[in-house]
């Protein structure tokens, strides 16, 4: 019985709200204006590279000194 009076409950909350507004979010990107060469390709392949494992291999380095209680 109960979840009868839920039921109408939540269908008469949701009717006296209205229709509520969708939004939709779009993206529309155009061509670089300039290609980008194997130089700025590179490095910006080699920083994300560093930022990624240069952490991770600090502390796998460093899991020894994590594990010791003092």
């Amino acid at each position: 019985m109960s979840g009868i009076i839920r039921a109408s409950i939540i269908r008469g909350a949701l009717g006296s709200r209205g229709h509520a507004i969708t939004q939709r979010a779009s993206y529309q990107s155009k061509p670089a204006k300039e290609k980008l060469g194997a130089v700025e390709t590179s490095l910006a392949v080699g920083v994300l590279f560093l930022s990624i494992i240069a952490p991770s291999a600090w502390i796998m380095s460093h899991l020894e000194d994590y594990k010791s209680k003092k």
